[in-house]
């Protein structure tokens, strides 16, 4: 019976030179590290490379809801401690959700997060997300993207048969 496997990862390493074996191109610096459990009810998992980590927890019920909560965590992501030949950088990112239906005519769920992409105390890029789904209907109430000189916002509603947005793009000194 499937519905009880779990699968518990009490240690497991990538070194880069394992990776290197099966993807030659990538050039990865440290080794990976994973820990956590994965079951038909839950995920939980975290990973560590350098001073990076992070996070993917999800509850699966048995009835009702497909996806009950989901959280994605990452922080402390610098690409050039982690990639050969990658940019100094500071990345991270906080996500969550749920999922109840995903048929069209019933979609209910939602998602709501941010990211950050700073590099030497200045934001690259930042990203944040507010959406939601209930009876089939979406609502982004919340989506925007901003780098040095230009932001991008938007917001609308919709459902399979019509759409309506509206946003807006602020340029300045690019």
């Amino acid at each position: 019976r499937l519905d009880t496997v779990v699968l518990r990862i009490e240690d497991a390493v990538a070194s880069p030179r394992a990776v290197r074996a099966f993807v030659p191109g990538f050039k990865l610096k440290v080794p990976v590290r994973t820990k956590g459990v994965v079951s038909p009810g839950e995920i939980d998992v975290s990973v560590s490379a350098g001073k990076a980590r992070a996070t993917a927890k999800a509850k699966f019920p048995k009835t009702g809801a497909l996806i009950e909560e989901i959280e994605l965590h990452a922080s402390d992501v610098d690409l050039g401690e982690l990639i050969e030949g990658a940019r100094p950088s500071q990345l991270s990112a906080d996500l969550t959700g749920r999922l109840n239906s995903a048929d069209p005519e019933a979609f209910d769920g939602s998602v709501k997060g941010q990211a950050r992409w700073m590099e030497d105390g200045k934001a690259l890029a930042t990203a944040d997300l507010d959406v939601v789904a209930v009876k089939g209907k979406i609502e982004a109430k919340r989506i925007e993207a901003r780098v040095p000189g230009a932001t991008l916002d938007a917001k609308g509603k919709g459902d399979r048969k019509s759409v309506s947005a509206s946003g807006g793009l602020d340029v300045t000194d690019l």
